[in-house]
């Protein structure tokens, strides 16, 4: 992980926000992507926040299943809302990873607004959905996890 994610300097913030007042669309670094521990990590907007929340959670992973998670993406426009790509599906290794992801958002950004992971091996099958969660300050409540199968719900 970099020490510090380059950020745009204040004219080019400056100038970008005369052009769009008040936009959220503003992006603060000119990173579009990034990889820690061999997992991309990137955001719509390219929200330093966002950037430093996922590697947080990449942090979390358990070692021994960073192998298995490929990308993590911040949808900026939702605000804190991830998906996540792994590359097989384990139960077992889900599970563990979800927890991760979960804890270090919560930890690092106070909650989210849902963590959806899906396996590269099961197309448009097998999911795992993690509600939003914002919780009080130190109440670290365990996520739900919910496994869809296509066709069910």
């Amino acid at each position: 992980m970099p020490d510090k994610i380059p950020r745009h300097e204040p004219e080019v913030m400056a100038a970008a926000q005369r052009k769009r007042p008040g936009s959220e669309k503003i992006h603060e670094t000119s990173l579009h992507a990034m990889e820690i521990h061999g997992i991309q990590i990137s955001s719509r907007y390219n929200k330093i926040f966002e950037l430093d929340a996922m590697c947080a959670m990449v942090n979390a992973i358990p070692p021994e299943l960073c192998g298995n998670v490929r990308q993590i993406f911040c949808d900026s426009q939702a605000c804190a809302l991830y998906e996540v790509a792994v590359r097989r599906w384990d139960p077992f290794a889900m599970e563990a990873i979800c927890h991760a992801l979960h804890m270090a958002a919560v930890q690092s950004s106070r909650g989210h607004n849902g963590i959806h992971v899906n396996a590269d091996d099961k197309p448009h099958g097998w999911s795992v959905h993690l509600d939003p969660w914002w919780g009080e300050e130190g109440d670290y409540q365990a996520p739900v996890y919910v496994c869809v199968q296509e066709g069910q719900s």
